[in-house]
């Protein structure tokens, strides 16, 4: 059986790589329409689009993505991370943890203090590492630090039901922007993410 994190795209010129990396029960399909309008405008050099399955841990996933951009990649130019949800602390334990260079990171709606309602879930996979407080999360804000260097922007949803876009999905010593009108899966569709998101990359 192909490892669905094998199932990449590229596409777009330049030696700079950007990643998209979906949340939990997502596929890489939602990306698409912001990864094909940032191609149409020329932002993000070429694009790829890292799949993972909800099983295993964070740490597995994050590994599997350090080996498909280096064989992707290598050393060619600078790498962005653009994740969504729980995406979003996949691009951080792949630079806080692992500590590979990333030029430009985008979280959007993205757990960082975690999702109080995943406590009610923590037999499901990966859901555990959402719960706050989990070795995973204090793992990522002990090695905060290590996000120096890298140009963090936090995209906040205002109708996020999930992950609150006044706590969570901020981070401390970021810019965080919010987006009005749309929830936790709607903000990805939104022309105003678009925007914010090539800025971001710019």
């Amino acid at each position: 059986m192909t490892d669905v994190s094998t199932r990449v795209r590229a596409q777009g010129p330049g030696n700079s790589l950007t990643v998209f990396v979906h949340g939990y029960l997502a596929t890489g399909g939602v990306m698409k329409p912001m990864a094909e309008h940032l191609a149409a405008q020329g932002v993000g050099g070429r694009h790829l689009h890292f799949n993972f399955a909800p099983a295993g841990s964070l740490a597995e996933h994050v590994r599997k993505l350090d080996a498909l951009i280096e064989k992707i990649h290598g050393v060619s130019g600078p790498v962005n991370l653009v994740g969504h949800s729980l995406g979003g602390l996949v691009a951080r334990y792949y630079r806080q943890v692992l500590g590979r260079p990333v030029a430009r990171m985008v979280c959007i709606a993205t757990p960082h203090e975690g999702v109080p309602r995943a406590r009610v879930f923590r037999a499901l996979p990966l859901v555990d590492e959402l719960a706050p407080g989990s070795s995973t999360l204090k793992l990522l804000e002990a090695t905060r630090s290590r996000l120096d260097g890298t140009v963090v922007t936090c995209v906040l949803p205002s109708h996020d039901n999930l992950v609150s876009p006044n706590g969570s999905a901020s981070l401390m010593g970021t810019r965080s922007v919010r987006v009005e009108g749309v929830g936790h899966l709607a903000v990805l569709f939104d022309k105003q993410t678009w925007s914010i998101v090539a800025d971001a990359l710019r």
